[in-house]
């Protein structure tokens, strides 16, 4: 095999300027290296280094003609900045010091790449098993890391984003002739699942004796009506708020339990279409904490549950405790109201007949923190399903809730002891969700995660089931639990004070190892919100700069941009049976967007559209003198009176058109920046959206409720 020297044959780079120029102790050693440049006597050289030079190689493929390290020049002359050469193996003259006055001097030769460890050109570098470069792919890339490299991993979202891509905010009520918008569940879980999962989920509750141990272990006390005061909180007794065309907006005032049909605002001499404004504003006195409509529900009556929480003191909560998040709370009177609302033969709500308070759920358990029911597909007519609690004394249950009498009477019933009741040691339960019709799983103040199995936990003798998982997956409280029902129901997203979104595999035996748990990129704040999209496959969430951020289930650690509002996200909701999601946020606005056609294409157009806009301002000096005898003028013109809004004025503003957002990073693109500084808004606690809801069932999957910080809440069909 032949052998090449070392010495070089190409033309050697100069100093651009010589930073050792006037030091006398290398001028010997600068005098020698001229002389050896200009053919005088050559040093003798180590003996060790001309063995080195005698038994090295050439790297295959390189031409005996060809300067093993020439594609260092090449690619120094393609820098338009000082390279960082700390990472190279450069010649003892290449200059890191001219900079780029030494490299515009190099001759110009013909470019070719530089060649590196014999790594072909074509080859990618991976870093977490995937590749870095994600946006503007091309779809058949975008697909396999988004969704999965089988049909069936992908074919279920591009089904909804053919359906639904006409509908870029709001949905529509009915499917054109093509099949495209409507209403549809998910297409990871057709009718033949939902249906084998209504039949064969619920067999340990329907023939295996649930059904006995709820009735048996659930103890319900009938009250009457003065006794169930004490546990419907309120902060006020009269609501006032304005609301209408802008030009024409009437003033109501409305009792705690009072309802008004949004029509009756916007009535005219002209008739309004039959579909216009079906929906109600209703006045539960306190801030509304949580809402969600019951699921299985395919009848006209439709049933809302909604918790309120009134103001209180620190000491009144928690009594002299210097932790409150992390200590329970006092056996407070709390509730949890059922409202039923009616629909007509076409999936409209029926204005004609207002909403029906219709079971009152008293409590001592505390403040009711977070409610949710059991979305499994069900065929029993007898129940309205599970419904499970967290609530402030820091244990989680499960109540089972039979469907209310349909009639004009509300029934209140105090709820002593319940089938399933666990609290968690040491520390709290924060959050909740259900993973199956079987599983139910709780997140903790220590940052463990809790997954139980009903069938196993209703065991007679176990007054406080141990969980069949129980892991840390933070290490710091969690705020927030979904599970990635109904396509992935065994992975299960949590957030947490660390600002890290997380998503971990319970099909593995430590959910909180590596091997199966994945954290996103760190936030600086908590993200309290939290939402799974089905239809997208991926988890939504709003940061402190008021975007919303997708989370796609096989690419955690990548973030996409699907919408931004203008304030600071307080509530979010999904829907299982159209890809349009609902934001609401501090200043009081509501937002609806479809983020499923930007996860599959990132060029898309996003819009958005506000469902309507609520202030709240506080009572002025001359109110709150005003005696309450002129507060009773409900349906009086804005300004008739100066004792309108002695307890606080709200106005509702809506007719908002659908916008293209800008989801650029510079400054000029956000709503709180100004002179190129960012800024957040600080508003009324009163005007802020604090929680909304989706109806879930098919039938009046256009249904949306959205409640209020200062008691309101409104329902309204928002179908096209």
């Amino acid at each position: 095999m032949e052998r090449r020297s070392a010495n070089r044959t190409t033309p050697r780079k100069r100093y651009t300027v010589d930073p050792f120029e006037g030091v006398p102790e290398l001028q010997d050693a600068v005098a020698a290296d001229e002389e050896d440049k200009s053919g005088g006597p050559v040093q003798e050289q180590d003996a060790e280094s001309v063995d080195f030079q005698a038994n090295t190689e050439l790297p295959t493929g390189v031409d005996e003609d060809e300067d093993i390290m020439s594609g260092l020049e090449d690619e120094a002359a393609e820098v338009a900045e000082p390279s960082d050469a700390g990472d190279r193996h450069l010649d003892d003259e290449d200059s890191i010091i001219g900079g780029s006055d030494a490299l515009q001097m190099t001759p110009s030769r013909k470019k070719r790449p530089a060649k590196r460890n014999n790594v072909p050109e074509t080859e990618k570098l991976y870093t977490r098993g995937l590749t870095e470069t994600f946006h503007n792919v091309a779809w058949p890339s975008r697909r396999v890391q988004l969704f999965g490299p089988l049909q069936e991993d992908s074919e279920p979202v591009l089904e909804a984003k053919v359906k639904w891509a006409a509908d870029v905010t709001l949905p529509r009520r009915k499917a054109d002739g093509k099949g495209l918008g409507g209403y549809h569940h998910s297409f990871y879980h057709g009718d033949a699942a939902r249906t084998e999962e209504a039949k064969e989920g619920w067999r340990w509750y329907l023939k295996e004796g649930g059904k006995e141990a709820f009735g048996r272990r659930q103890v319900e006390q009938p009250i009457t009506v003065d006794e169930a005061k004490a546990y419907m909180p309120k902060d006020i007794d009269t609501r006032s708020f304005v609301m209408g065309p802008v030009n024409d907006q009437k003033l109501y005032q409305l009792q705690v339990g009072q309802t008004v049909p949004l029509t009756e605002a916007w009535q005219t001499e002209t008739p309004l279409p039959a579909e216009y404004k079906r929906g109600f504003m209703l006045n539960l006195g306190a801030k509304v904490q949580c809402l969600q409509w019951a699921p299985n529900q395919p009848g006209r009556n439709q049933y809302l549950t909604i918790a309120v929480i009134p103001d209180r003191s620190k000491d009144e909560q928690f009594g002299k405790s210097t932790a409150p998040a992390f200590t329970a709370q006092q056996p407070l009177k709390s509730s949890i109201q059922i409202w039923r609302f009616k629909a007509d033969g076409n999936g409209y709500g029926d204005t004609g007949k207002h909403p029906q308070l219709e079971t009152v759920l008293c409590t001592d358990w505390g403040d009711i923190k977070a409610f949710e029911w059991c979305q499994v597909p069900c065929d029993d007519e007898e129940r309205l399903g599970l419904l499970g609690i967290v609530s402030g004394d820091g244990a989680i249950r499960v109540l089972e809730v039979p469907i209310p009498s349909d009639g004009d009477k509300t029934s209140f019933a105090h709820i002593e002891t319940v089938a399933f009741e666990c609290r968690p040691p040491v520390t709290l339960c924060t959050c909740l969700t259900w993973l199956s019709s079987t599983r139910i799983a709780a997140g903790c103040a220590n940052g463990f995660v809790a997954v139980w199995d009903l069938p196993v936990s209703l065991n007679p003798e176990d007054s406080n089931p141990r969980p069949a998982i129980y892991s840390g997956i933070s290490t710091s409280y969690i705020l927030s639990i979904a599970s990635c029902y109904p396509s992935r129901p065994h992975m299960l997203m949590t957030t947490s004070m660390t600002g890290y979104l997380t998503i971990t595999d319970l099909k593995q035996p430590q959910p909180s190892s590596p091997a199966a748990t994945a954290h996103s990129h760190r936030s600086r704040n908590g993200q309290p919100l939290l939402l799974w999209h089905d239809f997208a496959q991926c988890a939504l969430s709003a940061d402190e700069l008021y975007t919303i951020r997708a989370y796609p289930v096989r690419r955690w650690l990548s973030t996409l941009w699907v919408g931004r509002a203008k304030s600071i996200g307080t509530a979010i909701a999904g829907s299982p049976c159209h890809p349009s999601v609902l934001l609401g946020t501090a200043s009081g606005e509501v937002l609806a967007t479809n983020p499923a056609a930007k996860i599959t294409d990132n060029k898309t157009d996003t819009w958005q559209q506000t469902w309507f806009l609520h202030e709240w301002r506080r009572a002025t000096e001359a109110e709150k003198a005003t005696t309450g005898e002129d507060e009773m003028m409900a349906d009086a013109q804005i300004g008739s009176t100066s004792s309108v809004g002695s307890n606080g004025l709200s106005r509702i503003l809506e007719g908002f058109k659908a916008e293209r957002v800008n989801l650029g990073i510079e400054s000029k693109s956000l709503s709180n920046a100004k002179n190129g500084k960012v800024f957040h808004t600080i508003y009324e606690k009163e005007t802020a959206i604090t929680a909304v809801a989706w109806n879930p069932n098919l039938y009046v999957g256009g249904w949306a409720a959205a409640g209020m910080a200062d008691g309101l809440v409104r329902v309204e069909d928002l179908g096209l």
